[in-house]
């Protein structure tokens, strides 16, 4: 009975020995197929980081090109703030040539009343004239003519006196606004 029990213990041992190696296999076959996922995915992983380095270093070269950029538009900025209190003292200038433009404009005005009053007195004189004899007709005919020359230029440049003016105050708004344009940028 002892070998029978024997037999029984080996017979049974070898069972679950054979049991146990299936499971064993079984195991190790799952386990090469894990190994096998897991070069795929470190492969994938060495693939993923490749491109990432391809990527950071283009995007190494857009933020140096960035940096030169700002430097650039910096150096833009200058220039335009410059350009900006040039074309303030411009302005500046273009208003005081305006209000110089109209103070002449007003001294024409004044100087051409006094020129109609001297007309109207020569006119009034050169009636006078008229009833003297010849020589003085043609003499006053003379006047006359010097005096319409006279106002004609007047009148001339006191249009265009007026019209620089009024030249000069649309550049000075012009100006104005794009003052304004400027420094609200």
């Amino acid at each position: 009975m002892d070998i029978e029990r024997t037999i029984q213990f080996i017979v049974e041992q070898q069972a679950r020995f054979s049991a146990d190696i299936d499971v064993l296999k079984e195991a190790l076959s799952q386990q090469g197929e894990n190994i096998s996922r897991l070069n795929v995915a470190i492969d994938e992983v060495v693939q993923s980081q490749k491109k990432t380095s391809e990527y950071l270093a283009q995007l190494t070269g857009v933020v140096a090109s960035l940096a030169d950029s700002v430097g650039t538009v910096e150096a833009d900025q200058r220039v335009t703030s410059q350009n900006l209190i040039r074309l303030t003292d411009v302005v500046a200038g273009l208003a005081d040539s305006a209000s110089t433009v109209e103070a002449g404009q007003r001294e024409t005005s004044q100087d051409l009343i006094k020129l109609a009053d001297v007309v109207a007195r020569l006119a009034d004189s050169t009636i006078d004239i008229e009833a003297k004899p010849a020589i003085m007709g043609a003499q006053a005919e003379l006047d006359r003519a010097e005096i319409r020359d006279a106002i004609g230029k007047l009148v001339s440049s006191e249009e265009e006196t007026r019209r620089f003016a009024i030249e000069i105050a649309h550049l000075v708004k012009q100006h104005e606004a794009r003052i304004v344009q400027l420094e609200n940028k």
